[in-house]
């Protein structure tokens, strides 16, 4: 019983060594089987689709794959900090496991929009604002989702467990 398990796949491809745009990808699955204690995973929120608020589609296994095309602007001030922009979509499911509460969702998909910015010039430490919309409408979530937050490689996360995942878990 409560088996928990987590993977993800990260992939960037620089058309040009020293180009100004990537293309960043990745796959993220998450999930649990027979578990004891009470756990759920969302679709929306921190490290599900960005377009759909943190509530939505909740359930015992989610799978997100995200495509970023990022862009290095190089201004206003590239000595002081980089500054870049980024477009991105967000497609995930989620199935209900065996979790209280849980159900399995249809296939959902976000557009959107985003800054990043690091300082000093080159720091690995990213803070990210990003403008998400839902490709689909059945939710009733009609407006953009405005996120921030630091350090996430590609808008979710870049932390080793997912945080859904580790409130509910005893590792000890």
């Amino acid at each position: 019983s409560d088996v928990i398990a987590e993977a993800d796949v990260w992939g960037y491809l620089r058309l040009q060594p020293e180009g100004r745009q990537t293309l960043v990808g990745s796959i993220s699955a998450v999930g649990a089987w027979d578990s004891r204690v009470p756990l759920q995973l969302t679709l929306g929120g921190d490290t599900g689709l960005r377009g759909f608020p943190r509530h939505v589609d909740a359930g015992g296994r989610r799978v997100v794959a995200s495509v970023e095309h990022r862009a290095y602007l190089g201004w206003p001030l590239r000595d002081l900090f980089d500054l870049g922009s980024v477009a991105f979509l967000d497609v995930g499911k989620i199935w209900a496991g065996d979790v209280p509460f849980g159900r399995d969702s249809p296939v959902r998909a976000t557009l959107g929009v985003g800054l990043r910015a690091s300082f000093p010039p080159g720091s690995r430490q990213t803070l990210r604002a990003d403008i998400g919309i839902p490709i689909q409408s059945s939710l009733g979530s009609r407006g953009l989702v405005f996120s921030i937050g630091m350090g996430q490689a590609i808008g979710r996360r870049v932390r080793r467990a997912d945080p859904q995942l580790t409130r509910s878990a005893n590792y000890s």
